[in-house]
């Protein structure tokens, strides 16, 4: 029976207990902590009991990075798969429901993270993308390809549009990365490009890069200087018959057909992107045609970088030309951390991009159509139940990893 002060103030819903994987001080012990989720949640806000999480290079970034801004303990894990169990008005209003399954990415910095028995949601922010899973998607698949594929989207988003019968020209750096593997079926399926090259360490490696359409894979190191390598792809340099080392690296070599890249793609970074990087000019078509070097990871190790070569306004070009007088390299932020792009007077030549995931925008819906119909496919390379997260992390930084690490979020 419903007394007088009942009526007068009506029940409050207590908060929600949520056990997640925290850390305190940078590069510190990863743990178990518990939290607690205010209800009733706000309208935009969506509640999920979350079922996977996956790992990324940018959650060792996260646990590494002193976060001064932050006085409690900080959340890892950006992806995630999981059902809706509560959900505001607002959300109602836009189709969401109770028992979807759903599955998205929450960039962050050090707040609360993915690897979590729950997760808010909230619509209205730009650094949430959520959409429903795909029929034919585990919930692991689900939570392995947010940030990779949104990633890879955007690095290609700086192609220029040709007319269909004419293609793009392709080259993805690192293409047996996650990221690389999305981005080869991106410029396949969904650019429908000409040529895709990509570099990998060969091995499996190669083997995936070709499975999801490269038409040429270099392995990076028994390439030498990866630079070089492209130069034969393209045409500018000629075979060296006389060079026994050339006829082993470069007889059987690939070709555009003379044609140059729209892009160059650098999902891993490291000397073998400098190489690249520092012959960007000749390798890619002429700037006025919209082509572009594309890092989503920066360059720590580039040789010195034609400053006057670099075109762009989200690149480190503004800064640079500020700086080129009186500096010898010129740092930029990017992404939340900073990098280092060294350079050197010269002649001008080529635009270079810095590019990141967006945490919102029509990539997830992309993303579910392509998932949906089978056009793309997300590769995994190990599932772990959330207690061996340390088991998981330690894979992930040996690099030894031919897809993505996924974590399946159990009951407690």
């Amino acid at each position: 029976m419903e007394t007088l002060a009942n009526w007068l103030v009506p029940d409050v819903p207590k908060p929600l207990d949520i056990k997640q994987l925290t850390f305190g001080r940078p590069g510190g012990t990863k743990s178990f902590s518990f939290a607690k989720i205010p209800l009733p949640l706000k309208s935009n806000e969506v509640l999920i009991e979350v079922k996977a999480a996956s790992l990324n290079p940018w959650d060792l970034k996260v646990w590494k990075q002193p976060q001064t801004w932050l006085k409690e303990e900080h959340g890892l894990g950006q992806d995630f798969s999981g059902v809706i169990s509560d959900l505001g008005q607002g959300a109602r209003s836009k189709g969401w429901k109770i028992g979807d399954r759903v599955c998205g990415l929450k960039l962050h910095y050090g707040s609360q993270g993915t690897i979590a028995s729950h997760l808010v949601i909230d619509l209205s922010k730009s650094k949430y993308s959520m959409t429903h899973i795909p029929d034919n998607m585990t919930f692991e698949e689900a939570a392995a390809f947010p940030l990779v594929f949104g990633a890879a989207w955007e690095g290609l988003s700086y192609c220029p549009m040709h007319p269909h019968d004419q293609g793009l020209n392709v080259c993805i750096l690192g293409g047996g990365t996650a990221v690389g593997q999305m981005a080869i079926q991106l410029a396949k399926n969904h650019l429908r490009a000409k040529h895709v090259v990509c570099t990998t360490a060969g091995g499996e490696s190669e083997e995936i890069a070709r499975d999801l359409g490269a038409d040429h894979v270099i392995d990076y190191k028994a390439a030498g200087n990866v630079g070089d390598a492209i130069e034969y792809i393209v045409g500018n340099q000629e075979l060296d018959e006389t060079n026994d080392q050339h006829r082993v690296r470069f007889a059987n070599a690939y070709s555009t057909d003379g044609e140059k890249f729209d892009i160059i793609l650098d999902c891993a970074g490291g000397a073998g992107a400098g190489d690249v990087l520092a012959k960007a000019k000749s390798l890619l078509k002429p700037y006025n045609e919209g082509s572009a070097f594309v890092t989503l990871v920066g360059d720590y190790n580039t040789p010195k970088v034609n400053a006057s070569a670099v075109h762009g306004s989200n690149g480190p070009s503004p800064l640079i030309s500020k700086s080129i007088s009186t500096y010898d390299s010129a740092s930029y932020w990017y992404g939340g951390w900073t990098h280092k792009l060294a350079f050197q007077a010269g002649s001008s030549g080529f635009r270079y991009i810095t590019a990141n995931v967006k945490g919102s925008g029509d990539w997830i819906n992309q993303a579910h159509a392509g998932f949906a119909s089978n056009s793309i496919k997300v590769r995994i390379d190990t599932v772990y139940p959330w207690t061996k997260f340390d088991d998981a992390f330690e894979q992930l930084m040996s690099r030894k990893v031919k897809g993505k690490i996924v974590l399946r979020i159990e009951d407690f």
